[in-house]
């Protein structure tokens, strides 16, 4: 999923499956706004949260609209997973 940007902010949806996490494409240096959509059903021990080293993020998602905030450094590929490293994806950061 790419990320749109509107107003100097990059902002993207997804929603939560059971076992796989979406691929993020995003720009460097602008902000972004990434809502997660985790239905009832969907959530689980595993991923229900979502980690990315990068940013130093530890998201806990709840049951409804979860929000993911930061700013892409350089452009490449930062990986993220769940928090036990099982479920894995990437965010593709281009210039």
């Amino acid at each position: 999923m790419e990320a749109v940007e509107q107003n100097g902010i990059q902002q993207a949806e997804s929603t939560l499956k059971p076992g796989s996490y979406d691929v993020l494409k995003v720009k460097a240096g602008i902000p972004v706004q990434w809502i997660v959509y985790a239905g009832k059903d969907a959530l689980n021990g595993c991923n229900s949260e979502i980690v990315i080293p990068a940013y130093n993020l530890d998201i806990r998602l709840q049951e409804g609209e979860n929000l993911i905030e930061f700013t892409p450094g350089e452009a490449g590929t930062i990986k993220y997973s769940c928090w036990m490293g099982m479920i894995k994806s990437e965010i593709i950061v281009t210039d």
